[in-house]
Order: C-alpha cells, then structure tokens, then sequence
C-alpha cells in the first residue's frame, strides 16, 4: 500500500499518546479544546455545555468520520 504524506501524518498522529495519557476522543472544532477518554464522556460534556454538536469527533486528533450530533437523542 502506497501512503502519501498526508496520511502517513494523520497515522503518527493517531499513535501518538496525547500527554503520555493514551487517547482522546474531542472535536474537530478549533475553539473546543477538550477531549476525553470516551465518547460518551465527550458527548455529555457536548450537551452539558451547550457546544454545537454539529462537529465531526476526533481521537487523537483524527477524524472518526462521526457527528457529535449522531449521538444525541432527544
């Protein structure tokens, strides 16, 4: 398998241990600077703040491809 430069990137990312704590799920928003252990973690912190859930989650910095928003339930 051929990996570009972008890819390879996001895979030394994703191996990455943010703080020498493992990984973290958050968001792919820039003024949204938190992030957890798990996802449901991430998404009642989403709900209990009032952050736009219309963000895509990210784990180490990563995008799952997932809406923040996907996961909430009225």
């Amino acid at each position: 398998m051929i990996m570009t430069v972008s890819k390879k990137m996001d895979v030394d990312r994703a191996e990455n241990k943010p703080n020498g704590t493992g990984h973290h799920y958050s968001l792919n928003c820039s003024y949204y600077t938190k992030s957890f252990s798990n996802v449901n973690d991430l998404i009642n912190d989403i709900i209990s703040s009032g952050q736009d859930p219309n963000y895509e989650i990210t784990w180490n910095g990563v995008s799952t491809m997932e809406i923040a928003s996907d996961y909430i339930v009225e």
